[in-house]
């Protein structure tokens, strides 16, 4: 029989499973949101209840997902909560769960952000700026809490390149060295996500690969590719009458056109840039910053004029507002114009709404705002002559000036990169200022220039706008070392100790020659600076104290003992020939032509004629007031360093007859050089002075350095003076702006420096006690290369061009180093020359024709350190000059002399004949000699026998014969006024002209090269024609060239021009039909300001 189960049992166990059930806690609820009210203050909740048997629900909240607070409890069946009182722009993090008696539900969460997602950032554009590519947009959204910025280059990958604070409306992308064409798209970005990008903008490709630079230039707008920096080459000038500077946006140039206004130019195609609109603005047109399509312009006394240039083609004005003062600088960021007022100083406007600006703050700056750079919330004011005013602007409505470095010239412009202050500084040249602290700003960095008005960068280097220099590029990594490291990167190299007190020394080919005091005349080879030695000596009876070497003699000064004559021609054993005893005491000589220049101390200046070295006589003599110590020869004066009594300058076109025309007291004047318009001066504890000697009767000092020694010597190389400063040791001073000479090296020797002298990278220091120093200079002369623009060096009447220099005819003769066509560099001046007017190399000499001094021969077998090795008075002025065999041709007035060069040294008249007129230019081919006679024309003489030349054909041209050169059967005159005339000189004796080109400009010289004729046009610049077919000459090309050509030497793809008073010109000739000038700045005087 079975089991039975109660009735009772079943029903219980049937029913426990819902007692149990409904004993249990909520389901949890699900479909949990959130929505932001537009207040942004609050957040609407929202649910679906998925339970019956909930007592209520807890909702909790959190800012940081880690502390919770509950912040309401809420009853069974609800479905909507509202939080209130909450932070716009902010997460919040949420909780809800449902319960009842028996306990909770799980949580569910969710995140929300009090705003909305971010608007698409519009009206985005890309504009070349001073140091990069700015991107710009138009802030749409109120919800952002920051901006990216994304780039690609061509064909390659988007890359984010920054992330913005909220509210930014531009960027700068400094980082623009690859090629290619650039572009750009912005995001708005919060806590929901990303914006839908801005569009999409792009550069103008070729800008970026061509790297243009724009200068407003005292002719109109330059353009020049920097693309190779240390070489700009010239594009192109937009010619205006009064640029102050250019801004340049998309693919236009905004040019601040003096009382003209704003001129715009289409720069697309950066050669053939054109102008497309103007504004004319009440004032005066300083300066314009342009951004998102509105043009804000400095206008001088009008102040700030806002034009709408959203059609470049028809700006309109907005608003204008007059600020106190003149308006000169602006610049703007964010919704905030900030302008340099001048005499005002800084005022600060709000331009949210353009046609409404509205001033909120002012300071008044201690000098006068010209210039002004924005950046970080400081403001960078260049002030003038107070230098660089640096001033909080975090609060535009009141701006603290918070520091105030001087500068030493007068700031005009100034541009921040990477935290340091470029400052355009005037006669100051640049200034670098390190502003990583802008309350304590700190200069660590100079570059000389003469005038700098304007500066911006790119990469590692430094564009300035120099007034005198033109552009000047400056490589970055340069700036610093002069301050950095005043006393050198200099070392000694060798040194010899001489058994008495070197006073002085001369360097000539591979030997020093020491005036060792009271051991005579020590000579030293020097072929290995390292390790100097002495060859040769001769006890001179008296105590040596100057030395100046000519040819095979020396003329030592030897103190009571007057002028000693020493034959040097075997250095291993020097002989005295001859001697004059001056009544002084010989400190110093100079040497030219047939006269020695002796400063004997309390006896003035004496005058030997040294014609015969043997037997040596006074020829005249001036008695200074002084005690002279020091002496200089430039042309027809003689400069004597008079001690006490100052620079007393004297002619001497009179040997016999010496007068007094000009004088300029100094502390205490030791030694002299004659460089250009400047005398240099050694002036004991006063330093280095400088003195404009333009007009002889009335120097005038312009600079002055104070060398913290006893400036006894000075020696003058391109752009640097070497001061023997006696305790102090070798001072190097940049005079590349003779105004405001800078020190930028210095080496102590130890002993007393005295004399010192010049030759390739080694300074020779004639060191007291010491003997000879030799001192490395090479880190100087690559410390701060030449300068990219004008090379000036006075007025340039001839040039000739030989392997990797050119020579070029002034007063005396400059040597350039021309290895890099583009840039040029004056290697050395001769500037014992009187009046040069000619040159003709040949080998390893120069043949000048140095008016009075008849023809100077020079060694110029080191062209870096040329020399004059022989002379010949000629009893007439030397005009032209020509080489040939053996043989000289010397052209005068109305002569033609033929010298035998065989020995250079001794250079011997062999012949001379009268001409029918003045001879300007000379060519020799076999036994003829073709002579372009001024107004007789071109003149044909057999020199077949030189003791008796002969004239065998004339041709009278119908201008001025001033050039001839001969190529073939023809003889090519530049024939002034006339132009161009070509001459069949087949048979010599019946000359005919053939063709002529009128070069409408005078024509000053002429070079042939192939069936091209290149013509130095005067202030027409150069010609270049086709003379394929003489008979008929056609003109390929005409380029202008700042000066006046005088004088026309092609090698290779190059012609070099002597400009007169613009100096050294260099053409690229390689596609004649177009060509550029590669060095110098045509058309422009004065660079005001430049830009990207």
């Amino acid at each position: 029989m079975g089991c039975k189960v109660p009735r009772l049992a079943i029903f219980v166990m049937l029913l426990l499973p819902l007692l149990l059930l409904a004993q249990q806690p909520p389901k949890a609820v699900s479909e949990f949101s959130a929505q932001v009210l537009p207040s942004l203050t609050e957040v609407k909740l929202t649910w679906k209840d998925n339970s019956t048997d909930e007592d209520g629900f807890r909702i909790l909240r959190s800012t940081n997902n880690v502390t919770w607070t509950q912040i309401a409890v809420l009853p069974s069946n609800t479905i909507t909560f509202t939080d209130k009182d909450l932070l716009p722009k902010t997460k919040y993090y949420y909780r809800i769960h449902a319960y009842n008696a028996y306990g909770r539900s799980d949580n569910v969460s969710l995140e929300v952000f009090t705003g909305f997602a971010p608007a698409q950032p519009l009206d985005i554009v890309a504009a070349f700026v001073s140091d990069g590519i700015r991107i710009s947009w138009k802030d749409l959204s109120d919800y952002e809490t920051a901006y990216v910025v994304e780039r690609k280059i061509g064909e390659g990958e988007w890359q984010e390149i920054a992330e913005l604070p909220e509210n930014t409306t531009g960027f700068i992308d400094k980082d623009i060295s690859k090629g290619g064409t650039y572009y750009y798209r912005v995001y708005a970005v919060n806590e929901l996500g990303k914006s839908a990008p801005s569009p999409i903008v792009s550069t103008f490709e070729n800008q970026v690969k061509r790297n243009i630079i724009l200068a407003a230039t005292n002719g109109g707008i330059a353009l020049y590719d920097v693309s190779e920096p240390s070489a700009p080459s010239f594009l192109t000038l937009v010619e205006m009458r009064n640029a102050q500077s250019v801004f340049t946006y998309n693919n236009y140039a905004y040019v601040a056109d003096g009382e003209n206004g704003i001129t715009i130019i289409d720069i697309t195609d950066p050669e053939t840039p054109f102008k497309i609109s103007s504004f004319d603005t009440p004032g005066f047109a300083y300066s314009t910053y342009v951004k998102d399509n509105i043009s804000y312009v400095a206008d001088g006394e009008k102040g700030l004029v806002i034009l709408d240039i959203s059609n470049p083609q028809k700006p309109t004005q907005l608003s204008i507002f007059d600020t106190p003062g003149l308006a000169c600088g602006i610049y703007v960021e964010d919704k905030y114009a900030y302008i340099a007022d001048e005499k005002n100083g800084l005022v600060i406007l709000d331009i949210s709404n353009p046609q409404k600006p509205m001033q909120v703050g002012m300071i008044d700056t201690p000098g006068l705002a010209r210039g002004i750079y924005v950046e970080d919330k400081y403001a960078y004011v260049a002030d003038g002559e107070k230098g660089l005013a640096i001033i909080d602007v975090s609060n535009p409505s009141k701006p603290v000036i918070i520091a105030q470095p001087d500068t030493n010239g007068t700031a005009y412009n100034v541009a921040i990169y990477n935290k340091y202050a470029l400052i355009a500084d005037g006669n100051g040249g640049l200034v670098v200022i390190d502003v990583i602290n802008p309350a304590k700003p700190v200069e660590v960095g100079w570059y000389g220039t003469y005038d700098a008005r304007s500066v911006c960068m790119q990469g590692e280097n430094v564009y300035v706008a120099d007034g005198k220099n033109g552009l000047v590029v400056v490589n970055v990594n340069k700036i610093g070392k002069p301050t950095k490291s005043p006393n050198g990167d200099l070392s000694q190299m060798g040194r010899y100790s001489t058994a008495g007190s070197a006073y002085g020394v001369y360097i000539q080919g591979s030997y020093a020659y020491v005036a060792d005091y009271s051991n005579g005349l020590v000579i030293i080879d020097i072929s290995n600076p390292k390790s100097p030695i002495q060859i040769g000596w001769y006890d001179t009876t008296g105590s040596a104290l100057g030395v100046y070497i000519q040819g095979i003699y020396a003329y030592v000064a030897d103190g009571v003992n007057g002028l000693v004559i020493i034959d040097i021609s075997n250095p291993k054993s020097p002989t005295q020939i001859g001697w004059y005893d001056t009544t002084g005491g010989a400190w110093g000589v100079y040497i030219q032509d047939s006269y020695a220049y002796v400063a004997d101390y309390s006896n003035g200046l004496v005058i030997i004629d040294i014609s015969n070295p043997e037997s040596p006589t006074q020829a005249g003599r001036y008695d200074t007031a002084g005690d002279a110590l020091g002496i200089y020869i430039q042309g027809s004066y003689a400069y004597v360093a008079d001690e006490e009594n100052g620079l007393v300058i004297i002619d001497i076109s009179n040997p016999k007859n010496p007068i007094q025309v000009g004088r300029y007291d100094t502390y205490r004047a030791f030694d002299v050089y004659i460089q250009g318009n400047y005398a240099y001066v050694a002036d004991d504890r006063n330093g280095l002075v400088i003195i404009d000697i333009s007009n002889p009767k009335n120097p005038i000092q312009v600079g002055r350095h104070d060398t913290t020694g006893g400036a006894c010597g000075v020696y003058i190389r391109g752009s640097y003076a070497y001061v023997a400063d006696w305790e102090n040791g070798l001072v190097i001073i940049d005079i590349s702006n003779p105004n405001n000479p800078r020190q930028v090296g210095r080496c102590d020797t130890a002993g007393y420096a005295w004399g010192v002298y010049i030759q390739g990278n080694y300074a020779y220091v004639a060191d007291e006690g010491n003997g000879l120093v030799i001192i490395d200079i090479s880190a100087i002369s690559t410390l701060l290369q030449p300068p990219t623009g004008k090379v000036d060096v006075g007025p340039a009447r001839k040039i000739k061009v030989n392997g990797n220099y050119a020579y070029v005819i002034n007063s005396g003769l400059s040597v350039f180093d021309v290895s890099n066509p583009k840039i040029p560099f004056e290697s050395v001046a001769i500037g014992t020359l009187g009046d040069a007017q000619d040159v003709f190399v040949s080998s390893s000499f120069a043949y000048v024709a140095d008016g009075l001094n008849g023809m100077v021969v020079v060694d110029i077998s080191n062209p870096k350190d040329p020399f004059v090795v022989g002379q010949l008075d000629i009893g007439n002025n030397a005009l032209s000059v020509y080489s040939q065999s053996k043989y000289a041709y010397i052209g005068t007035y109305n002569e033609l002399v033929i010298a035998d060069v065989n020995n250079p040294q001794e250079p011997k008249q062999v012949s001379r004949m009268t001409l029918p007129g003045t001879l300007r230019s000379i060519y020799a081919q076999d036994r003829y000699v073709y002579l372009a006679c001024d107004s007789a024309g071109l003149v044909v003489v057999d020199v077949m026998g030189v003791n008796n030349p002969v004239q065998v054909g004339v041709l009278d041209t119908a201008g001025r014969a001033l050039s001839v050169q001969v190529v073939g059967k023809y003889a090519y005159v530049a024939d002034e006024a006339n132009g161009l005339v070509v001459i069949d000189i087949s048979n010599p004796q019946k000359p005919v002209q053939v063709g002529r080109f009128d070069t409408v400009g005078k024509a000053y010289d002429v070079y042939v090269k192939g069936s091209n004729a290149y013509v130095a046009s005067g202030d027409r610049g150069m010609y270049i024609l086709d003379i394929s077919n003489p008979s008929s000459i056609s003109r390929i090309s005409l380029i202008d060239t700042p000066g006046n050509a005088m004088s026309v030497y092609v090698q290779g793809s190059y012609a070099y021009i002597a400009d007169g008073e613009n100096g050294l010109v260099v053409i690229d000739v390689s596609k004649p039909a177009q060509p550029k000038i590669v060095h110098d700045s045509p058309w422009i005087n004065e660079i005001r300001s430049a830009t990207f």
